[in-house]
């Protein structure tokens, strides 16, 4: 044991692309937008997080897409969170264990960015989890369950985890997710209807579809939800594809009727939306469990295996 072991602390980390969530004694301690503000005349970081300056003259970095797309502002963003969040002042180094919490999609290369990213932080040690197996310890399915289909329905995209005897057999990944549904609805409507939807209207019609009835409408259109949903088919139709293209890797395996007869397990923020999920569920033809709190599923999942990282040595990388 070195001589500052003592004074190490453990940071779970869920560098999502929507929110950059950290997590210490089992607490999260930050969960905010994952951005940075650059001031351009001094070329220094004037914000992070929730505290991004979105005014001119400064620019606003978004440094992860799915993935991390921009190392060092990720790296940037990551040690500005972490101080701010733990409010640290010393005169000794930081010193860090880092759980991170990564899409299975993720490549060799991007796996060395997030290590990098870590490092950079002051963590002298740094173990990864791919996030499925994550978001399955805090659903409370990994070892109960064992066989199933997990589906992570985020804001950036949709994950598909094949899981048999609780191990992952099949993966796939497609940058669809509720921000791009957004994005084709509005796209959709301006083009057709003239009409430039503002985010909550965005949010009533991809959110509350079913509860609209047969028309919605907005300002002095009426729109039929109809016209919405085939708006939206495209994006199913290849949605659909990647689940049926995972399933099939996995369909010699001897336990695929298990796997199939448990049906899909849904996490993530696209899950409240209860319409895409029957949609996404290859239209009814498989059972569906939606998590109770599938906003958090991967940070309760998080939590366990910091608190005991023995138990689930199969799931961790270095």
């Amino acid at each position: 044991m070195g001589f500052l072991d003592f004074l190490t602390k453990t940071i779970g980390v869920d560098p999502g692309s929507q929110n950059l969530r950290l997590i210490h004694n089992n607490e999260l301690i930050f969960n905010e937008t994952a951005e940075l503000s650059i001031d351009p005349e001094t070329n220094k970081v004037s914000g992070y997080g929730n505290e991004s300056i979105h005014e001119e003259p400064n620019k606003v970095i978004k440094p992860v897409n799915t993935v991390i797309a921009d190392f060092h502002g990720f790296e940037h963003l990551l040690r500005g969170s972490l101080k701010r969040a733990l409010n640290e002042r010393t005169w000794l180094p930081a010193n860090y264990r880092m759980y991170f919490s990564l899409p299975v999609s993720a490549t060799e290369v991007e796996k060395r960015a997030y290590r990098d990213s870590g490092e950079y932080a002051g963590a002298k040690e740094v173990w990864m989890i791919h996030q499925p197996c994550s978001s399955a310890i805090g659903m409370r399915i990994l070892f109960e369950k064992k066989d199933f289909i997990l589906v992570d329905f985020s804001a950036s995209k949709v994950e598909i985890t094949v899981f048999a005897n609780s191990l992952p057999i099949s993966e796939g990944a497609i940058r669809i997710g509720t921000w791009k549904l957004r994005h084709a609805l509005r796209n959709y409507i301006f083009r057709n209807h003239h009409l430039n939807l503002t985010d909550n209207q965005l949010e009533t019609l991809l959110f509350d579809l079913p509860k609209l009835g047969n028309e919605y409408q907005i300002e002095y259109k009426t729109i039929k939800t109809d016209e919405i949903r085939q708006a939206l088919n495209p994006y199913f139709t290849i949605i659909e594809d990647q689940i049926l293209e995972t399933l099939e890797k996995a369909g010699m395996h001897q336990r695929i009727n298990q796997i199939i007869s448990n049906g899909f397990q849904f996490t993530g923020g696209g899950a409240y939306v209860n319409w895409l999920t029957e949609k996404i569920a290859l239209n009814g033809k498989m059972n569906i469990t939606v998590s109770s709190n599938p906003l958090f599923d991967n940070i309760n999942g998080l939590k366990k295996v910091i608190q005991n990282p023995e138990h689930y040595r199969n799931y961790l990388m270095v």
